[in-house]
Formats: structure tokens, C-alpha cells, sequence
């Protein structure tokens, strides 16, 4: 691959400018931040497992009681529900905003801008209509969009799937009311 078709960040600083960081420096520093970033992203998809397992085991543990006993017992499953919905979609949030600052970030280094700021509020401005005046786009390409992708689809992917499982849990309980009554 031609190191000039992607964006220039600290990965091809060595190749692209060798005045700046030598080939051994760079070597050293792009296996810590590969480092670093394999366990951001460990620690983030275990986050998504464990979520995931979470509102799988209270189905499972919700629906293995075909009715229950008294109103009680279906208010406690009904609050846990409405908890572990409130904690996953608190959860989702964050995956979010980490997959959109993911994506920001490798738009801002696509762009001429000179800060961030200046590259968001130049194409806000333009989105509005209030200038003419168009950023520029460097003709290079970046994995980071796909990443960001990734990270938002599991993330909703887990939303979907643990929205999906409590509420028919709650669904469940409150059929279980209904037919008392």
C-alpha cells in the first residue's frame, strides 16, 4: 500500500517525514499505541458481552416462571427489567458518542482544518447556508470510518437485542397480572 493514499497521522510519520521520528522511535511507539488501543477495545466489546449475557440470563431466569406468584414478585422482576433497560441504554449512549468522537476525529484528519473546532463550525456553517465557502477534503482514506461504524452497529446491535429480551419479560409479567385479575 502507498503510504500517501491514507491520512498522515503517527503510524506513517516515520515513512512520510523521517526528520521528524525515526524508524525505531516509531516502531516502538506505534506498538504502544496499538497496545493501548487492542485494550480499549477489549475492554469495550467485553462491556458490550457482558451486557448482552446480562439481559440474555434475566430472560432466561424471568421466563422460567410461567406465573407469578403474587404482585410482588412482579413488581421486584419489573423494577430489575426497567434497571438493567435504563443501565443498557445508558450503556448505548456511551458507545455512541465514543463511535461518533471515533469518527469525528478521523474526518477532522482528512480535512485542511486547523482545529477541530474551526473544521465543525466551517462545515455547520456551510450545512446552514450562511457561506459559500467549502473545507477542504484531502484525497486520502481512512479505517477509522469503518471502525466507527463497527462500534456504533454492535453497539445498538446489543441495545436491540436486550430491549428486546426484557421487554418480553415485562410483557410476560404483566400478562401474568391480567390473567389473575
Amino acid at each position: 500500500a502507498n503510504p500517501s493514499d491514507h491520512m498522515l497521522d503517527w503510524n506513517l510519520m516515520a515513512i512520510v517525514r523521517p526528520e521528524v521520528i525515526s524508524v525505531p522511535e516509531a516502531t516502538v511507539l506505534s506498538m504502544l499505541a496499538f497496545l493501548y488501543t487492542a485494550s480499549i477495545c477489549f475492554l469495550f466489546l467485553t462491556g458490550l458481552v457482558l451486557l448482552f449475557t446480562l439481559a440474555a440470563d434475566f430472560y432466561e431466569i424471568s421466563a422460567s416462571h410461567k406465573k407469578y406468584e403474587n404482585k410482588d414478585q412482579q413488581f421486584k422482576v419489573q423494577t430489575v427489567g426497567i434497571k438493567i433497560l435504563c443501565g443498557i441504554f445508558r450503556c448505548t449512549i456511551l458507545g455512541i458518542l465514543i463511535g461518533t468522537c471515533v469518527k469525528l476525529q478521523a474526518t477532522f484528519l482528512l480535512s485542511d482544518g486547523e482545529t477541530i473546532v474551526t473544521c465543525l463550525v466551517g462545515d455547520a456553517l456551510n450545512a446552514i447556508g450562511s457561506t459559500e465557502e467549502m473545507g477542504g477534503w484531502l484525497e486520502k482514506r481512512s479505517l477509522a470510518h469503518f471502525t466507527s461504524f463497527l462500534l456504533v452497529f454492535s453497539t445498538c446491535s446489543v441495545f436491540i437485542y436486550g430491549f428486546v429480551q426484557i421487554y418480553r419479560v415485562l410483557k410476560l409479567a404483566s400478562l401474568t397480572d391480567t390473567a389473575r385479575t
